[in-house]
């Protein structure tokens, strides 16, 4: 699993970027809006890659590492 996390981020840095969009008056919002999504995406893969190369190490349990980002999502935005 980690592997495969780990490939699919490399494949992500070679891919071609969107262009870019016209949401009109809502352009700002929308950016503002993508961007924090993406940073919350991008944490949350961060998590589960170190996650799952301490399970695959065999340096943690499912368990402890459940308990140890228990609040994460509660922390996003703040």
């Amino acid at each position: 699993m980690a592997g495969d996390l780990e490939r699919s981020t490399d494949e992500l840095g070679s891919a071609q970027p969107l262009p870019p969009g016209d949401a009109g008056p809502s352009s700002a919002a929308v950016s503002a809006t993508t961007a924090d999504l993406l940073r919350v995406a991008a944490g949350f893969v961060e998590t589960v890659h170190h996650g799952a190369s301490d399970l695959d190490a065999n340096k943690a349990t499912y368990s402890g590492a459940d308990d140890g980002n228990a609040g994460m999502f509660e922390q996003v935005g703040r």
